[in-house]
């Protein structure tokens, strides 16, 4: 069990890291699905992991700033 557990983040990072690079290949060939009446465009799928990443990156950056803000006086605590 191990053995298979170790084998597959070799794999992994041997492809790529993240997400992006996941995204990318998806996009290059328009990968749908291998089902007959699956989703027709899943490398729009595949494209909100990284969006979706970078929105909440986005997100705790300005909550930082606004707690920072508020530690200094500049906001009050209601916003």
């Amino acid at each position: 069990m191990f053995a298979s557990i170790s084998s597959i983040g070799t794999r992994s990072r041997a492809r790529g890291r993240g997400s992006i690079p996941y995204a990318e290949r998806s996009w290059a060939i328009f990968e749908g699905s291998r089902e007959v009446a699956g989703i027709p465009a899943v490398f729009l799928l595949k494209t909100a992991i990284p969006l979706f990443a970078a929105l909440l990156i986005l997100q705790g950056i300005a909550d930082a700033v606004r707690a920072a803000a508020r530690l200094r006086g500049r906001i009050g605590v209601d916003g």
